[in-house]
């Protein structure tokens, strides 16, 4: 069983959220659930500003506060990993 951590976005993690939307642009898939970093991709700082409005923001019938993470993988079990990737091959 896989056990994650959340992770606040920050400007320690800016390379690899940009590497990967890159990864989605690359094999062409949808982009969804990203808080919008897509849109940010010259502007990283602009996107963690982004999502602190999002996050405080006040709810109105439009829109509610959201808050974006970076899961993060702390541990594993390695035989159960080990059969998941048998049974795919």
């Amino acid at each position: 069983m896989e056990k994650f951590y959340f992770e606040i976005p920050s400007m320690d993690r800016k390379d690899d959220a940009i590497a990967f939307i890159n990864e989605f642009y690359e094999f062409n898939s949808d982009i969804n659930g990203t808080g919008g970093l897509q849109r940010f991709l010259d502007n990283y700082e602009g996107w963690l500003d982004k999502l602190q409005e999002d996050y405080t923001r006040i709810a109105n019938e439009e829109k509610v506060p959201a808050r974006t993470y970076f899961p993060e993988l702390i541990e594993s079990d390695v035989k159960e990993l080990e059969a998941e990737v048998k049974q795919l091959a």
